[in-house]
């Protein structure tokens, strides 16, 4: 059952002033104008993400009062500043199903979205806020190199930065630690481990509060 709407009193002022026949004020007063509107409120948006195929499926339904033309999808990384990623046109129909899919996702682990509605005059309505966190994106790629002494680090960083390289063995004994400069985007470094013996090693990077980890044999 739908709750019946929010009315918000507008008050109005505007004020007059009489005069005489010469000209001299002789009365002030103000006529105050009552309007109603009906609060933003009242229009309910539901707002779901779902992660796949690398990307997130965004969908919502909206039912209530609908005279708002589209629906503007907004994304952060941060959770304060948000883009536009899309605007979906509104069916104008109550209690619709509305998809897209992002598959150009920022580099980072969480992500923000939020929809925003507006009139035409500006009269803008926001949905809650929804996060999900990334677990399909990998920052840490590597691969060995023809001689076997050497392997190459892709790794793909969100800001310019400093990262913590770290080569363990299998028993948790450190036999490399390295500080890099990254940029924001890929990064390329190639480690020398000839010294290093057989056996299998787990290679940690970690940036700011972030870490990944990949494992090969030597």
């Amino acid at each position: 059952m739908r709750t019946k709407p929010l009315v918000i009193a507008i008050c109005s002022f505007s004020t007059f002033t009489d005069t005489d026949a010469v000209g001299q004020s002789t009365a002030r007063f103000n006529a105050v104008k009552l309007t109603e509107a009906t609060a933003l409120s009242d229009r309910v948006i539901t707002l779901n993400l779902v992660e796949k195929n690398n990307g997130v499926e965004v969908n919502w339904s909206a039912n209530g009062p609908n005279d708002h033309t589209a629906f503007e999808i907004e994304r952060s990384k941060d959770g304060m500043n948000f883009s536009r990623i899309a605007s979906i046109p509104s069916s104008f129909k109550d209690n619709a199903t509305y998809f897209y899919f992002d598959n150009n996702l920022p580099l980072t682990n969480i992500i923000y979205y939020r929809l925003r509605q507006c009139k035409v005059g500006n009269e803008c309505l926001y949905s809650e806020t929804k996060t999900l966190k990334i677990t399909s994106q990998k920052f840490l790629k590597m691969y060995p190199l023809s001689n076997g002494n050497m392997f190459r680090v892709m790794y793909t960083a969100n800001d310019a930065s400093d990262v913590l390289m770290q080569l363990y063995k299998n028993n948790g004994s450190e036999v490399y630690r390295e500080k890099r400069k990254v940029t924001a985007g890929l990064n390329e470094f190639d480690i020398t481990i000839d010294a290093l013996p057989r056996g299998l090693y787990i290679l940690k990077v970690t940036e700011g509060d972030k870490f990944e980890s990949r494992s090969f044999v030597k």
